[in-house]
């Protein structure tokens, strides 16, 4: 079975459990409203590290199949640390069709440390670029809009803003042309693939979206503190980093946490931060350095004070 049908391999007996899902009436009142998952007061870049942690770190996943929700929510959900530290919890918002129960229940059981992004680029798990013209294998005319088009539908609904992983594979990499088009879901912000840059690109609401490559996938807490803190620079200014993690439950992401902050030298200068914080602080560095993109290998940004 490829990646990401899994959920189509059910017994049986699961099935008028899928019908159910189907037939389930979201409440519009679980709707977030007002961006106010958004931590920005207070903050200050100085020469902090910035980092958003989440289960695949660049949030929570990998959530882009229904199994992986209907099989390994019910533990992380229900761990006792959940609430702790900020988790990014990346669904792809597609899978309320197959489990609208769990999303509901999502947003009724939160915690002021839970939020919510789309996992892999968006409604579903497909490669962005490869809708593009022009197009490799199919030499069919540009599709992106009508991905985009679906995927509005869906961020609407559940009030998500902004994409945890927009993946490439064997595509090519995401321009800013195509960054400014996906944009139109992901208005608050995009973790990219590949790339040594970061930056903002023009959205068609008429502000900046920000975006930054993902740094690494890690494995386990103790892999994940060598390389978060080997990734501290003394010689910079701010800096930007997200790393995924895949089905880590919230004690291992508090583990892990505590493990890096547990470093008085380098430790120090982490700030673990959720992702919409972390896409407000990426944009008012852009601004600051009056530069729509910066080089990651440079970090030509201002020093530390």
């Amino acid at each position: 079975l490829a990646r990401g049908n899994w959920s189509d391999f059910v017994p049986p007996l699961a099935l008028q459990g899928l019908a159910a899902d189907k037939a389930y009436a979201v409440k519009e009142i679980n709707v977030i409203k007002g961006r106010k998952h958004c931590r920005v007061d207070g903050k200050t870049l100085g020469g902090k590290a910035l980092t958003a942690m989440g289960l695949p770190v660049r949030l929570s996943g990998d959530y882009d199949s229904a199994a992986w929700v209907y099989q390994s929510m019910p533990t992380l959900w229900n761990d006792s640390e959940r609430g702790d530290i900020p988790i990014n919890w990346a669904f792809n918002p597609n899978l309320a069709d197959r489990f609208a129960p769990g999303f509901d229940y999502f947003r009724q059981t939160k915690t002021e440390n839970d939020f919510f992004v789309s996992g892999n680029s968006g409604a579903g798990y497909v490669n962005p670029m490869s809708f593009v013209e022009p197009r490799r294998f199919s030499k069919i005319p540009d599709g992106l809009d009508v991905w985009i088009k679906h995927c509005v539908r869906y961020f609407r609904q559940w009030d998500i803003s902004g994409v945890g992983f927009i993946i490439d594979g064997d595509a090519p990499t995401c321009d800013r042309r195509t960054l400014e088009r996906l944009s139109k879901y992901a208005l608050d912000g995009m973790i990219t693939h590949r790339g040594s840059v970061a930056g903002v690109v023009n959205n068609p609401y008429g502000g900046a979206t920000p975006f930054r490559p993902i740094n690494f996938d890690i494995t386990d807490p103790e892999q994940g503190k060598q390389i978060v803190l080997g990734d501290v620079r003394f010689d910079r200014g701010p800096q930007f980093n997200v790393y995924r993690t895949i089905l880590w439950s919230p004690s291992q992401l508090k583990q892990l946490v505590d493990m890096v902050k547990s470093d008085q030298e380098r430790g120090a200068r982490v700030e673990f931060v959720d992702m919409y914080t972390f896409w407000e602080l990426l944009k008012l560095e852009a601004k600051y350095l009056g530069k729509d993109e910066f080089d990651l290998r440079l970090y030509f940004q201002r020093k530390a004070h």
